[in-house]
């Protein structure tokens, strides 16, 4: 008998270039209050970081939990099994929402006809 055979394609997708406006220009700004700000000649565009900041103070949370009962048993260790599975889910996490969050900005420049997208801040 022979073995099945899988095809690996994709109808989103496509390989041809995109046709994009090489003279409009989106500017992208990195700050504190939102992970990254972006402005087409046409819209502007928050990414936020509240998700970032919740990831972030679940695994704080219980990051002094699972230490605390470290402490409690009496152990000179630092970490645990547990502690190493919770850090690892914040990396995938925060790794996952970086992803998604770029794709949205990409998204945005390709609805937008935009080519070009500068990442930077104004040095005043």
């Amino acid at each position: 008998m022979e073995a099945a055979s899988k095809s690996n394609t994709c109808s989103k997708h496509s390989n041809s270039p995109l046709d994009l406006d090489v003279n409009r220009v989106a500017g992208m700004d990195l700050g504190v209050d939102n992970l990254a700000t972006c402005a087409t000649p046409d819209h502007g565009y928050l990414v936020g970081r509240r998700r970032l900041k919740s990831i972030n103070q679940y695994y704080n949370k219980r990051l002094a939990y699972l230490k605390s009962r470290l402490d409690k048993d009496g152990d000179a260790l630092k970490t645990s099994r547990r502690i190493q599975t919770l850090s690892d889910k914040r990396s995938w996490r925060i790794h996952d929402y970086m992803l998604k969050a770029a794709r949205t900005i990409i998204n945005l420049c390709i609805r937008e006809n935009t080519a070009t997208l500068i990442v930077g801040s104004n040095m005043g």
